[in-house]
């Protein structure tokens, strides 16, 4: 009997609820098939997690969120779903099996999910508009999932998502598992011999997969695509598209026209539960790549960023670093108080926080913080403790500004000041940990990328906190002492409530599940 690895869980408890929750609605074909393929019982959870939370995030109190899924057998998957959303989602289950649906109903009728006994192609959005079972689903699913059901028919992926994409809403999201062939049959079947006997074998006699390889497998190795015939079928009615997972020669691939709610979905996914013996990356060929992003960014020898991609990032690094925020409110405090030798001191201190920050989410991008919260709870209680001391410090010493310059001796203390103020900013850590990468294209080469779009925000960066400073220390010296006082203290406070709401929502976080 297969059992998940907890361990490849790094101590996510939502993932263990799941998987427990699963495992007690099992049927008698989960077993059989969570054996044939190695770690795609973790899949399962992973993908059962980021539906669930994704499935939270756009559900309204009058219309729940819609799940469709196909090939998931005794619908195990979707029974799970709906149980854990307590009538948030509406899930949807299709098998050709009477056995399944027995199994199905085997633990009773549930009341937010639904079965349809029939091959896929049979539901219909005529059947669907007229069956008063079925109603919930009449305005479409908000996503579908294909587990492996599509290479049991034919190898036609184009007219199949076709198909099945009638039932699905305009930004929906269509998620695939399938297995592919592979342009190297010897990789291939390294890959093969690697699932049957580095795991299969743990379940099964040798007797036994020979048996299901000539039975079963050699229909579903006919229907098979490759992933770039299954790239080129995608690209015919999406507009985006991510490969999230695969072992061996299975992959999951997830796709939308709505690049929003793709990156919503897959923002909410763990990193992948499989070890880097059977989690497959290499270079992958051109036609692909134009079609597909891939989420663990494989790197080739060119940059690949395009212009548009570039001049996108620069735009919207100008709004970021332009907003108030801790580093521009410390700015504009410190040239009221001190003057332009003041801020210019600061301006450094900014500038190797912000090249730490880069470095640090180059090293680790979004993995770190995904698989070590801890690592990031303790950044944002150390970034909204400083920030808060820095807001009090600067309304307790208003009364001790002046037009004057600060004396050059406190350069060094000014420049910690900037450093901290901006390496501690969680803010700052999650730009630059999930907002960059978004711009790297899959075909170009991470490292020289990554780069290109730091040394970007550097520059960016530089040049709106120059401004900052040059404007509030020489506007300084046409205000009042009054007014010069209060635009400090607005400034001080800035940074205080900054710091308090940092805190404030990580104390909430730890009350609020899923928060």
């Amino acid at each position: 009997m297969p059992d998940v690895d907890r361990r490849l869980f790094q101590g996510d408890r939502t993932l263990a609820e799941f998987i427990d929750a699963h495992r007690l609605l099992w049927g008698s074909f989960d077993p059989h098939y969570f054996s044939s393929i190695p770690y795609r019982l973790e899949e399962e959870a992973r993908l059962g997690d980021a539906m669930f939370r994704y499935g939270m995030a756009i559900v309204r109190a009058d219309r729940p969120a819609n799940f469709y899924v196909l090939g998931s057998a005794e619908g195990t998957f979707a029974r799970t779903l709906a149980q854990a959303g307590q009538g948030c989602f509406r899930t949807l289950s299709c098998s050709p099996n009477k056995e399944n649906e027995d199994s199905f109903y085997s633990h009773g009728a549930p009341a937010f999910a639904d079965f349809f006994l029939g091959p896929f192609h049979h539901l219909t959005n005529e059947l669907i508009r007229t069956s008063d079972r079925l109603r919930h689903f009449r305005e479409g699913s908000d996503i579908i999932l294909e587990d492996t059901t599509f290479q049991m028919y034919s190898p036609n992926r184009s007219d199949q998502i076709q198909f099945v994409k009638g039932h699905l809403k305009d930004e929906g999201i269509m998620i695939f598992i399938e297995k592919f062939r592979h342009d190297d049959e010897k990789e291939y079947s390294r890959r093969e011999l690697q699932k049957d006997y580095g795991y299969k074998s743990r379940f099964f006699t040798t007797s036994e997969i020979e048996r299901k390889n000539f039975e079963i497998l050699k229909r579903m190795n006919e229907n098979e695509n490759t992933i770039t015939e299954m790239a080129e079928a995608v690209a015919h009615h999406f507009h985006h598209a991510y490969i999230t997972w695969n072992s061996g020669n299975f992959y999951t691939v997830a796709a939308s026209n709505s690049a929003q709610n793709l990156s919503r979905y897959i923002s909410s996914m763990v990193p992948p539960a499989s070890p880097t013996s059977m989690y497959i990356q290499g270079r992958l060929n051109r036609s692909l790549i134009r079609t597909f992003r891939i989420c663990n960014f494989v790197a080739t020898e060119r940059s690949c960023m395009t212009f548009s991609a570039w001049i996108s990032f620069a735009l919207l690094t100008a709004l970021q670093t332009a907003s108030p925020g801790p580093a521009v409110s410390l700015l504009i405090s410190t040239g009221l108080r001190s003057g332009i030798s003041g801020t210019l001191a600061l301006l450094p201190g900014i500038f190797v926080g912000d090249l730490t920050l880069i470095t640090v989410a180059f090293a680790m991008t979004t993995a770190l913080l995904s698989v070590s919260a801890a690592i990031f709870d303790g950044i944002r209680i150390a970034g909204g403790s400083y920030l808060l001391f820095l807001g009090i410090k600067t309304i307790v010493g208003v009364r001790a500004s002046s037009t004057t310059n600060d004396d050059p001796a406190k350069s060094s203390k000014t420049f910690h000041q900037g450093f901290f103020t901006t390496v501690l900013n969680p803010k700052g850590i999650l730009y630059f940990a999930t907002f960059l990468p978004q711009f790297i294209s899959p075909e170009g080469s991470y490292n020289v990328q990554f780069t290109i779009l730091g040394a970007t925000f550097l520059g960016v960066g530089l040049i709106t906190d120059t401004f900052y400073a040059v404007t509030s220390s020489y506007g300084s010296r046409y205000l009042t002492p009054l007014v010069r006082r209060g635009l400090i203290v607005i400034a001080g406070t800035s940074l205080l409530l900054t710091g308090a709401y940092v805190l404030l929502k990580y104390a909430v976080s730890l009350r609020v599940p899923f928060a």
